[in-house]
């Protein structure tokens, strides 16, 4: 008798789906390798710092101001701008706006200014995300410099 499937007609489709095996699992490595250099993860124990510094050692406190002056400085600072117009500002309960800030910090300067800005909306009732970015040349004016 006869058997439908000897071992030598086993040989080649078994040798087959070995390579597909290995062809599939080589190109899911790759796939990982790359995605996880696209990311460039941080490694837990490449942090470095002191946990026991707290935000006090790192910014001196600001001045203290005189309430009444501020108070003065504020009614004159009224009466140069003149009437102000009361407007109506739009609240939507669906919408979340965020600003995001990069700090242009050198070294150990512990003050940087913006490098970059961008408002981050979020529309949950169109399920959409906007980004808008502003311009490094907005001239503000920063007190005390």
């Amino acid at each position: 008798m006869k058997q439908p499937f000897s071992n030598k007609s086993r040989r080649p489709v078994v040798i087959v789906l070995l390579v597909l095996v290995g062809i599939l699992l080589l190109t899911a490595g790759g796939t990982y390798a790359y995605l996880r250099s696209l990311t460039d993860l941080v490694e837990p124990g490449e942090v470095t710092g002191n946990p026991s510094l707290q935000e006090s050692d790192l910014i001196e406190p600001a001045e203290t101001v005189d309430e009444t002056d501020s108070t003065e400085a504020m009614g004159e600072a009224k009466n140069e701008q003149g009437e102000v117009e009361v407007i109506d500002l739009r609240n939507d309960p669906d919408v979340y706006n965020i600003l995001l800030i990069g700090s242009d910090r050198r070294g150990t300067e512990l003050n940087g200014r913006s490098d970059s800005m961008i408002i981050f909306s979020i529309n949950k009732r169109t399920k959409k995300i906007h980004l808008v970015s502003l311009m490094r040349a907005l001239y503000v004016n920063i007190p005390g410099r």
